[in-house]
């Protein structure tokens, strides 16, 4: 099976804020974004689209589902992490270093990337077997980085908006 794991195009907030679960549209270039993922995957064996249901994926993947004809489905466990009480913050007035001091103690109000992991991980083990075919999960920042580190390919995986990381996952029985 090979995964195609794609993070949401830009909004107002990425870069600025902590987005996290505020529910924000694309921008006009994350729309565009959206279609060069479409575009990125064109012609491949696509089986199953997901996506995170906040508009921002829903918005990303829906292009791709237009011209495929399948469905897109969401799942909570695919959202952003939780940024609790910094949701919606300015990142310059507020540092967070998620993978120091948030690794599994949560933020306040929200989740440590141990938990994010886990429902990620979750996700992961109840998504339907595809016997022939491809996968594209649309999600974001740290719920991308948390599936893809556990099963990846070992890249170092920083996703930018709009952008896609193809992979056969490694299937190891301490993963699932």
């Amino acid at each position: 099976m090979l995964i195609h794991l794609a993070r949401h195009g830009e909004t107002a907030g990425n870069g600025r804020c902590y987005v996290g679960r505020q529910d924000l549209p694309l921008t006009a270039i994350g729309e565009a974004q959206a279609e060069g993922v479409a575009r990125a995957l064109a012609g491949r064996r696509i089986g199953q689209i997901w996506a995170s249901p906040l508009q921002r994926a829903v918005q990303t993947a829906a292009p791709l589902a237009q011209a495929t004809g399948l469905p897109l489905r969401t799942d909570p466990r695919l959202m952003e992490i939780d940024f609790g009480i910094l949701e919606g913050r300015p990142k310059g007035k507020q540092s967070l270093s998620l993978r120091k001091a948030h690794a599994t103690t949560p933020i306040d109000g929200g989740e440590s990337l141990a938990q994010v992991t886990e429902r990620v991980m979750d996700f992961w083990r109840d998504l339907p077997p595809i016997a022939d075919g491809e996968v594209v999960i649309v999600g974001h920042y740290w719920v991308n980085r948390m599936l893809f580190g556990r099963i990846g390919d070992g890249r170092d995986y920083r996703p930018v908006t709009g952008s896609v990381v193809s992979f056969t996952p490694i299937w190891a029985e301490n993963l699932l």
